[in-house]
């Protein structure tokens, strides 16, 4: 998996190269160490990839002195005929083949693609930048644009690394999560300067400003090459100093406070899978799909970028999990959140927010509660928050 970014701006000559590595900092567990960037004029693009990638991007084609860049996370393939396109564009051996189609397709690509991917393509001659992500929402792209410029990444961590001082979170949806079913609120949701691609979406940013329209895909969906299956484990109750640290990856993993009451059996199952070697393809019988299916699947694929797997949410057969082990992990959450300084969530949530949540009868609802509470004391410390 891989991690992009970049900035445009078709007034500016050139670009300061900090604020994109800040980006592609920001994005190291998303799409490792290995970085490769492209800066000229008002364009500058990264890409991050593991060690082992073969990949070269971002890739640079220029004919007739029209230079196109792109960077691309994932892998989009093209129509299997090559009636639209001509047959050269069907080398897979050639690297260029994709900013090749694009020159023939322009804004209309993203409907001759399969396949899993996110992609952004700088036209420099014609001074637009296409953006363009899969059906299945496989790979998120975030973006946030400026009267003069446009920012976009994989990860909304990268943005407000380098934005963060402009992001303003929305208290009162701030509010309104904390105590909503699982699934109800998304990053872009509380960011109120942050957008999200719509999944199956393509958009165009130019000096007209962004237009944004969806895919008309040509091809059926690919069917998923075969993977191993794994049971719901045994509900499994972390210990104080290993529930912080829990918490604190799926923090770092939704870039917003999210929780949900069997996240920590998950986590901890697969780190434990993935020490003893896992395939890296890995179905998951995943009761929050009951709750929100787009919760289930943004799930799968942050927490399996950080665990290096590919995670498959399906509905289990069957989940039990038993009242004592739940009243375990509430009295560990307690104790967790005793620890901490709660001032800032008396003046966020108001002076009664500990008693609302205890007056809650559903066991999951106020673990739930407990644990978002400490991530958002979290959240506050570590990122440059503005509450309006």
């Amino acid at each position: 998996m891989s991690a992009i970014a970049g900035m445009i701006c078709w007034t500016q000559k050139e670009f300061d190269s900090q604020p994109l590595f800040t980006m592609s900092r920001a994005m190291l567990l998303r799409g490792g160490a290995q970085r490769r960037a492209y800066l000229h004029g008002s364009v500058a693009l990264v890409q991050n990839d593991e060690k082992t990638a073969t990949s070269k991007f971002p890739l640079t084609l220029t004919e007739d002195g029209n230079p196109l860049s792109a960077v691309i996370d994932g892998t989009p393939r093209l129509l299997p005929s090559g009636e639209d396109l001509g047959e050269a564009l069907y080398d897979p051996t050639d690297a260029s083949t994709l900013l090749r189609a694009y020159r023939l397709l322009g804004n209309t690509l993203a409907d001759a693609l399969d396949g899993e991917f996110a992609l952004a393509i700088a036209d420099e001659k014609r001074g637009e930048l296409y953006l363009a992500k899969d059906r299945n929402g496989s790979r998120p792209i975030f973006y946030y644009k400026d009267e003069r410029a446009f920012f976009f990444a994989s990860e909304l961590r990268a943005l407000l690394r380098t934005q963060g001082g402009l992001f303003r979170i929305d208290a009162g949806a701030l509010r309104t999560h904390l105590i909503s079913p699982c699934g109800t609120y998304f990053a872009e949701d509380l960011y109120r300067d942050a957008n999200a691609l719509p999944d199956g979406y393509s958009a165009v940013f130019s000096r007209l400003g962004l237009r944004l329209f969806p895919n008309q895909p040509k091809v059926p969906q690919a069917s998923p090459s075969r993977v191993s299956a794994i049971p719901f484990p045994e509900f499994y109750v972390p210990e104080e100093e290993e529930l912080a640290s829990m918490l604190t990856e799926l923090l770092f993993a939704f870039e917003t406070p999210e929780f949900d009451y069997l996240m920590p059996t998950l986590l901890h199952d697969l780190s434990m899978r993935r020490e003893r070697g896992t395939p890296s393809r890995l179905i998951i019988e995943d009761p929050t799909l009951c709750m929100s299916v787009r919760y289930a699947q943004t799930r799968a694929d942050r927490i399996g970028t950080m665990k290096k797997l590919t995670l498959i949410p399906t509905v289990p057969e069957r989940f039990f999990v038993k009242e004592r082990d739940l009243r375990r992990l509430e009295k560990t959450m307690r104790s967790l959140l005793a620890s901490t300084d709660t001032a800032v969530l008396r003046s966020l949530l108001g002076e009664t927010w500990d008693r609302e949540i205890l007056r809650e009868k559903n066991t999951v609802s106020r673990i739930r509660r407990e644990a978002m509470a400490y991530q958002t004391l979290l959240w506050i410390e570590h990122f440059p928050l503005l509450l309006s």
